[in-house]
């Protein structure tokens, strides 16, 4: 039976090197999407996706990535003696080096990258991870924030129910009604009663669009009298395609950052666990893993205690907490799409995306009568995103209308019931929501808008 072979990591190349490798998509431009060339778009009914915030589009250089694998390497990483093998196992190795270079730039630590089927399966690994280690013994806070996405809270509450030990408690917003309650953040941790071991907060939120300052809520956090210990958790979903995530200029850094790769132009089913220290990240806070099985081993054999196994884990990550065989075409499909980001550069895209929300604001609060518009007045610096709602109407009215006219927004609460409830938008089926991608452009924020102009007079009619 063959063996795991166990491959170190490439040396690292620079950010300025991987970006270099591939060139740069076009802002504003769907030429190299093959969805938006697809029968039955047109010049005279195009096809308008405004719902970037819950998936991004794919580049023609990410789905030939994908099949690429699949054609010309398809082998399991790690194992066996061929030319196959070895292609598989060096671009998935390849792919570390990539996301450490686009998380931390200064810093990179490809050693510390796990690969994860998405953000949900990457927080899920550090709690468990942490309850396995028995982190949640004794006495523990947690803070999380009522801006969260669902998948930020349910775990931390289930968490709390089975282990009396760990009390959950969530960030208010400002009296702004779109940004935190730092102030409340520092009350907490500078409360001698308090015991806080994490927090876990969004960098940015998918329903107001407000962009976090991740800076001085680490400031706050690791300066408090037991920062150093308590770990942070950022969820970096929706800020990681057009938003530095740890600045050159930091001095203060999370303990985790994690992502989606399908929202960053990459593939469904993978996403990135990234422990900014490296392996040390998680030998510190959650050093025995929560799952189970192949590449997680050192070695498995007959002869242990009781006639049982001995089974010797691998020491540290990656490896320690990517068991089984991982989704590798989806790898490979994330380090191009990764490549491709920063070939585009991240500050471009956040510029080019900000001044196309701000149209889209501009354009909704002039056109649209009754409506209210959710998060950060405009101005301000917000994620490429708008939800809002209109007095009387119920968003999947709206939302099933515009669809009619193939211009796809999302309705409801997007995961973010708790949210919707404290800014009082619980009824009418919680609000519209408006996101942007790269590929968009002034002509596809105009269709939406007058399309939206025409449901509201449809609906208002007989009022």
């Amino acid at each position: 039976m063959a063996s795991a072979v166990h491959v170190s990591s490439p040396e690292v190349p620079s950010s300025s090197d991987i970006s270099s490798s591939r060139p740069p998509l076009e802002l504003g431009s769907k030429a190299q999407f093959p969805i938006f060339s697809q029968e039955g778009s047109s010049a005279e009914t195009p096809q308008t996706y405004l719902d970037t915030a819950a998936t991004s589009q794919k580049p023609k250089c990410v789905i030939d990535a994908i099949s690429s694998y699949y054609s010309t390497t398809n082998s399991n990483v790690h194992r066996g003696a061929h030319s196959w093998g070895d292609g598989a196992t060096s671009g998935y190795e390849q792919c570390r080096s990539t996301v450490a270079n686009f998380v931390n730039p200064a810093n990179p630590q490809p050693s510390g990258c796990v690969f994860t089927s998405g953000y949900t399966d990457g927080l899920n690994k550090i709690l468990h991870s942490m309850e396995a280690s028995n982190k949640f013994d004794a006495p523990c806070d947690v803070i999380s924030s009522v801006m969260e996405h669902h998948s930020n809270m349910v775990g931390w509450e289930l968490l709390s129910r089975r282990r009396p030990s760990v009390k959950v408690s969530y960030l208010p917003l400002s009296p702004d009604g779109y940004t935190l309650d730092l102030e409340k953040l520092s009350g907490i941790l500078s409360d001698p009663g308090s015991n806080v071991k994490v927090v876990s907060l969004l960098h940015a939120s998918n329903t107001l669009g407000t962009i976090n300052d991740l800076s001085k809520i680490l400031e706050i956090i690791r300066t408090s009298p037991s920062g150093k210990d308590i770990c942070v958790i950022v969820d970096a979903s929706q800020s990681a395609p057009h938003t530095t995530l740890v600045p050159p200029s930091s001095l203060y850094f999370p303990d985790f950052v994690l992502f989606s790769g399908h929202k960053i132009l990459g593939p469904t089913g993978i996403g990135v666990l990234y422990g900014v220290d490296g392996p040390e990240s998680f030998e510190k806070f959650c050093p025995t893993p929560c799952w189970s099985g192949g590449e997680m081993i050192d070695y498995v054999r007959l002869g242990g205690e009781a006639g049982g196994l001995d089974v010797v884990l691998s020491e540290k990550a990656p490896s320690l907490y990517e068991s089984g065989t991982p989704n590798i075409a989806g790898v490979f499909g994330l380090d191009v799409a990764i490549q491709t980001v920063m070939a585009t550069k991240v500050e471009e895209i956040h510029g080019y995306l900000s001044s196309l929300t701000d149209y889209m604001h501009g354009r909704l609060l002039s056109d649209i009568e009754g409506i209210e518009i959710m998060g950060p007045p405009r101005g301000e610096d917000r994620a490429p995103l708008i939800s809002f709602r209109i007095s009387g109407l119920h968003c999947q009215d709206i939302g099933s209308l515009l669809n009619l006219d193939e211009i796809m927004v999302r309705t409801g609460f997007h995961c973010t019931e708790p949210l919707h409830g404290s800014l009082g938008a619980g009824n009418m089926g919680g609000t519209v929501r408006a996101s942007l991608g790269i590929y968009n452009d002034k002509d596809d924020v105009d269709r939406f808008v007058n399309g939206l102009k025409e449901v509201v007079k449809m609906l208002t009619a007989n009022k």
